[in-house]
């Protein structure tokens, strides 16, 4: 009986994760978030949020923010607070970088990740030549060492959120 229990328990456990990796936090943003915050979620992230002690607070009233949508801010499903505190998590502070060194030449982020990657394990590839972009971002888009990791870390977010 108790193997049985465990059995069940990491069902759930696996189906509630894989329904929270297929929620896409640009979608949840766009629809739930801008009809009274800025179009874009970095920034929104730029304008109204800070990141302190690994946490997302308000600026202005240093609220911590998974809690404040817990609470029902925004109206979202339970299960899109932690994608979507995630998402905006990682764009602040992150000081435009992608606007800054990439969109001169390509598309946002969102849209050009999910257009021309893959991943493949851990691994992001160029779509259609295979390439790894890790090493090719080494010698692209005038980007040091510390940009390299935010600029495949964003990459990689595109994917991994897609739905």
């Amino acid at each position: 009986m108790l193997r049985i229990l465990v059995l069940v328990a990491l069902v759930l456990f696996a189906a509630g994760n894989a329904a929270a990796d297929s929620i896409d936090p640009h979608q949840v943003y766009e629809q739930k978030c801008t009809r009274c915050h800025e179009d874009h979620a970095r920034t929104f992230a730029d304008t109204h949020l800070v990141v302190e002690d690994g946490r997302v607070v308000g600026l202005n009233r240093g609220r911590d923010l998974e809690t404040f949508l817990d609470k029902g801010h925004g109206n979202l499903d339970p299960a899109e607070v932690i994608p979507l505190v995630a998402h905006l998590k990682s764009v602040t502070g992150a000081a435009g970088l992608y606007k800054d060194k990439c969109l001169m030449c390509h598309e946002p982020a969102k849209e050009f990740a999910r257009l021309n990657l893959i991943m493949d394990g851990g691994n992001l590839l160029g779509r259609y030549s295979k390439a790894d972009i890790a090493e090719f971002m080494l010698h692209h888009g005038r980007i040091n060492e510390i940009e390299h990791i935010t600029i495949m870390d964003a990459l990689k977010r595109q994917l991994l959120t897609q739905q």
